[in-house]
């Protein structure tokens, strides 16, 4: 089978948008049930307060408050995406909702100290940097189902 062939059939069956979902639907219903404990709220807590974006929601909810409250975006913004396949326009929402929220996310990485070290002489991301520049892929995934409930809606 020619590769071009095979490419049309994956595209046909809509398998890069299905996966996708898959994958980004996994890390957001992850991540949102771990915003409920006290450990994740502590674990973000130096992503928070350093944001220009977000450090506000302390003061408006408390530390544990505004992670749950995230933690319920990332589930709605989920939901969104699947239901998506069934209503068009809830994914176009829910993808504009995820690349917002992969675009806050990410924005830590320029905000948060720390996140880029120097190693025998060439500079990287650490622990917490290499953490936050996976949301550069997803917010690529998310602008690619955006995309693809643009074409249905």
């Amino acid at each position: 089978m020619r590769l071009k062939t095979l490419a049309g059939q994956v595209d046909q069956k809509d398998l890069p948008a299905i996966i996708t979902s898959i994958g980004i639907c996994l890390v957001l219903f992850w991540l949102g049930a771990q915003k409920i404990t006290p450990t994740e709220a502590e674990g973000i807590s130096p992503l928070i307060i350093h944001s220009p974006l977000v450090s506000w929601t302390y003061s408006a909810f408390g530390k544990q408050g505004a992670t749950i409250a995230i933690g319920i975006y990332e589930y709605f913004t989920g939901l969104g995406i699947i239901a998506g396949f069934f209503r068009p326009k809830i994914g176009l929402v829910a993808t504009v909702m995820a690349m917002f929220m992969f675009f806050v996310t990410f924005s830590f990485f320029l905000t948060t100290p720390g996140t880029v070290a120097e190693a025998d002489g060439i500079y990287g991301p650490t622990g917490t940097g290499e953490f936050l520049l996976k949301d550069v892929t997803l917010f690529g995934g998310a602008l690619n189902l955006f995309v693809f409930f643009g074409r249905r809606a």
